[in-house]
């Protein structure tokens, strides 16, 4: 299920960004789109979801002291409400009853509107801010990639046996509010010393996806940071559910199953193999994870044939979330399946076990990233929530002509597309950022 969707249609609460002159005026009902758009113009009102609200804001209102919150209850829209490319758009005016609020958003010194102590829990007891500064919190950089910091943005070099041909060997991540030209040097003059030719850029700022993409970057993955509580109304049932008939999932606590597990992740990452001193150096941290009991490695098996693996890690929260002391988060990472074995229930299986474990040793919530076409739907089904979504677009070093000085391609955003600094080439569907 979607933060919106479940078996009675779409029922969570949108939210929409209007002008408060707009919203001043709308009675009986509010007809704006988007920002300078109306319902006539568009054909829908363009909403969001909880989590998508500040990219929306960033992307087209930033800058702005008139920007009104709207709440909507879509059940008293009337109107009908489509989920598409992954944000709601309402096909009718919204009437002024069934906004539940409209709530002035401040405007912040940097320009961006701060929507934090407006917006609704995501999960109870966890409101958006603090899962955002979780899953900032457990991304802890793994062992044996290079963490280099230059001048606007973290570069991450991984060792030749952890690439494969979806999954570059240079990673940068720029800091936030920093301009592609500005930090674009710095970071190609480090990546050139690893002997590439292409850097794999992340990015969760819409004006940074435009610029990737007209410096000539190719759009390669969009994922997602999804949660789910482990403590709340049905998680004892779900996690107390068997695997599929012929599925099994195991704790990697011996060399044969750690050779089995390495294994499945060379093919199902289509990975070189992995060198002697690499595989010494992860069994060694694999039995030091075991023994502290913060972090497991899970091999699953069909029929007894492995077939899928998968990770848990326990990570402290932040101090400043002022959580109870020693409370932990479940990280859940590095899930694959062999490409054979797929659509038999096995990840959903491995990540089962994962949050099994977590909640035996106390975390109270689960968090991972995931690949928005692959594992979000399964994920979703499975309780997990939308905190976040980021990019990553790969840009050839050589590369320096901006792709509007280039003929144009087939793919890209149509000319005049407004404030959608990012339209359907972004994942392959019609994604909105206007909404």
């Amino acid at each position: 299920m979607t933060e919106w969707e479940n078996a009675a249609g779409v029922t969570s609460p949108l939210h929409h960004l209007a002008l408060a002159a707009d919203w001043d005026r709308s009675s009986p009902d509010y007809r704006g789109s988007t920002l300078g758009r109306s319902l006539e113009d568009e054909g829908f009102v363009h909403c969001s979801g909880t989590w998508q609200v500040q990219g929306i804001a960033d992307a087209v209102y930033r800058g702005r002291s008139d920007v009104v919150l709207l709440t909507i209850d879509p059940e008293r829209v009337g109107a009908d409400v489509r989920i598409e490319g992954g944000y709601p758009h309402v096909y009718g005016p919204v009437p002024t009853d069934a906004v539940v609020s409209a709530r002035a958003v401040p405007l912040g010194g940097d320009g961006r509107l701060q929507l934090d102590d407006l917006l609704p829990e995501v999960l109870p007891g966890w409101p958006l801010a603090d899962l955002r500064s979780v899953a900032e919190a457990v991304d802890q950089v793994p062992a044996g990639v290079d963490e280099v910091r230059v001048d606007g943005a973290t570069i991450l070099r991984w060792q030749a046996h952890a690439t494969s041909p979806t999954f570059g060997a240079v990673h940068a991540h720029p800091d936030w509010g920093r301009q592609l030209a500005e930090v674009r040097p710095e970071v190609e003059r480090a990546a050139r010393g690893s002997n590439v030719d292409e850097v794999w850029w992340w990015s969760d700022q819409p004006a940074l996806d435009g610029a990737l993409y007209r410096a000539g970057a190719t759009l390669v993955l969009t994922q997602r940071v999804e949660a789910r509580d482990l403590t709340g109304a049905g998680s004892d049932t779900w996690l107390a559910a068997g695997n599929p008939p012929g599925v099994t999932v195991g704790v990697v606590d011996n060399w044969d199953m750690a050779m089995a597990m390495v294994e499945v992740e060379t093919a199902g990452w289509r990975r070189d193999p992995c060198p002697p001193e690499a595989l010494a150096e992860g069994w060694a941290g694999l039995q030091d994870d075991l023994a502290g009991g913060r972090g497991w490695r899970l091999l699953g098996s069909i029929d007894g044939l492995p077939a899928a693996v998968g990770a848990c890690r326990l990570v402290p929260l932040p101090e400043h979330l002022g959580r109870p002391p020693g409370e932990t988060v479940a990280r859940l990472h590095g899930a694959v399946t062999l490409p054979a074995q797929r659509r038999r229930g096995m990840y959903t299986a491995i990540v089962a076990a994962c949050c099994r474990i977590a909640s035996a040793h106390g975390a109270r919530l689960a968090l991972t990233r995931a690949r928005q076409e692959t594992a979000v739907p399964i994920l979703e089904r499975l309780g997990f929530l939308p905190v976040s979504s980021e990019r990553c677009w790969v840009l050839p070093i050589a590369q320096h002509q901006p792709r509007a000085e280039r003929p144009a391609a087939s793919e890209g955003p149509p000319p005049g597309s407004g404030p959608a600094i990012v339209s359907s080439w972004l994942d392959g569907s019609t994604r909105c950022t206007s909404c």
